[in-house]
């Protein structure tokens, strides 16, 4: 598989249904890449506190349609 990220479309952390299927979702690809850093794209999750965001094992980005171009200088 190429690339260095796998990105999460649809997750979100506030509904805690929603927050189990994420935790389980990055868990699964972690344990089957476990050379990819992944990233969960939601724009709500994304506005977070910083100390917040950082307990996580996955990157948060706000999704939108210019992600495509804003991805390598914001992961750097």
């Amino acid at each position: 598989m190429m690339g260095k990220y796998v990105l999460i479309t649809g997750g979100e952390l506030f509904n805690k249904g929603a927050q189990a299927m994420t935790f389980t979702t990055v868990n699964e690809i972690k344990s089957r890449f476990k050379d990819k850093e992944i990233v969960l794209l939601s724009s709500r999750d994304y506005l977070r506190d910083k100390n917040e965001k950082e307990q996580y094992s996955f990157k948060i980005l706000p999704m939108n349609l210019d992600i495509s171009f804003a991805l390598p200088p914001l992961l750097g």
